[in-house]
């Protein structure tokens, strides 16, 4: 079967940019280090329960030199050294490691470190990329990439029936295919609004940008409020939320938005608009326990406001901000809510070129961040021994 990524020509950087989106698409709460100025050992990292899970990406396409195995080894003493509170460590690479690739790295590697170590191979890699066939069609010389580019000289004005858009609980990847966007050109002509959208930034006349989502809890400032069990212990599982779970104050949305096209998109401003807005939840309160690392906070937002709007935070420069092909920004954006429960979206207003439009967060049609107090909640403690919430510990 042939491979949907022509691996062997992609450079190094394209191969890394793919591996950490598809990271951050499938693993939520994840975010990429700008490497820069030396990543510390660390390409993607994401919080779990208790600490850190670093993700080290290698463009490695063949059988592995001793030389590239000593720069794999290395990577893994500097996140050894750096990455404090680092409990699993997964070394992600394009191609499936050999039996005795797999021996070195079980008995040359994992002695480097206390923490887990694994490692994701081209069978891997490619069944999670399957999963989210935007990411895909971005890829140069993917089979979807193809596709558009083939439409495109047709002169088609659309892709819907080529591309679906693939979606998880809490990730939203909102594409450039005229979804759960608006937008108008200078060029447009009869009526208005999101029927009338025309960007020429893309084949179907789509926005030329697209971003993922993620909405989660943050270790020592939030957690969820849930349905009251009465007495019954809550089980906590470190890969998913509880059941009928609804975040409280102080977690955080990320927001990853990336261009399409050759041309640059200047994303002028990012504005909130309430949807719903109700009384406290009753329940249980279930806090989310302290974790090693906290990611950094970008950005506010005070939903208790009549009108929220999302502030920066000490440090953090403001719109506009640009993104093209291979520069994308990320917002970390930390709501706070202490008198209702609030469902929310985000309008990213963006501009490029003679086009303009805004981009709707979550998409149109999916369940919108909803954050809620915990005023009208009693709360549980957790028992960390047992991994579950109790009435009292």
């Amino acid at each position: 079967m042939a491979s949907p990524v022509p691996w062997h020509e992609l450079s190094a950087d394209q191969i890394e940019r793919l591996v950490a989106a598809w990271i951050i698409a499938d693993h939520p709460g994840s975010q990429r280090v700008n490497g820069s100025g030396g990543d510390d050992g660390a390409d993607v990292r994401q919080p779990v329960d208790g600490g850190l899970r670093v993700f080290e990406i290698k463009s490695f396409r063949d059988l592995l030199t001793p030389g590239q195995k000593r720069n794999i080894g290395d990577s893994l003493r500097n996140a050894v050294r750096h990455q404090a509170g680092m409990l699993r460590w997964t070394l992600v690479v394009p191609r499936d490691l050999t039996p005795a690739e797999i021996r070195w790295f079980e008995h040359d590697l994992a002695p480097l470190t206390t923490a887990r170590i694994d490692w994701i191979g081209l069978t891997e890699l490619e069944s999670g990329l399957s999963r989210h066939p935007k990411l895909l069609a971005l890829t140069p010389g993917s089979a979807e990439r193809r596709a558009i580019d083939i439409v495109s000289g047709l002169g088609l004005r659309s892709l819907r029936t080529l591309v679906i858009v693939s979606s998880a609980v809490g990730v939203v990847i909102a594409a450039a295919l005229g979804i759960g966007l608006s937008g108008r050109s200078s060029g447009a002509t009869g009526s208005s609004g999101p029927a009338a959208a025309r960007s020429a930034g893309t084949p179907d006349g789509g926005a030329p940008l697209a971003a993922v989502t993620s909405a989660r809890a943050v270790g020592c400032r939030s957690g969820w409020v849930v349905p009251d069990p009465g007495d019954t212990p809550v089980p906590f599982d470190p890969h998913r939320p509880p059941a009928k779970a609804v975040l409280s104050g102080g977690g955080e949305v990320t927001v990853t938005v990336q261009g399409l096209t050759g041309r640059s998109v200047v994303l002028q401003s990012m504005t909130v608009e309430v949807l719903h807005r109700s009384p406290a939840l009753t329940g249980v309160h279930l806090p989310f326990g302290c974790q090693g690392v906290v990611p950094p906070r970008k950005y506010r937002l005070d939903l208790d406001a009549a009108a929220p709007r999302i502030t920066p935070e000490a440090g953090t420069a403001t719109f506009p901000y640009r993104v093209d092909e291979v520069e994308p920004e990320q917002f970390l954006i930390t709501p706070d809510v202490t008198t209702g429960d609030i469902e929310w979206r985000l309008l990213l207003q963006w501009t490029s070129g003679a086009d303009e439009g805004t981009l709707i967060l979550p998409e149109a049609g999916k369940a919108p961040f909803r954050f809620t107090a915990t005023t009208a909640a009693r709360t549980f403690c957790f028992d960390i021994n047992a991994s579950v919430w109790r009435p009292s510990c």
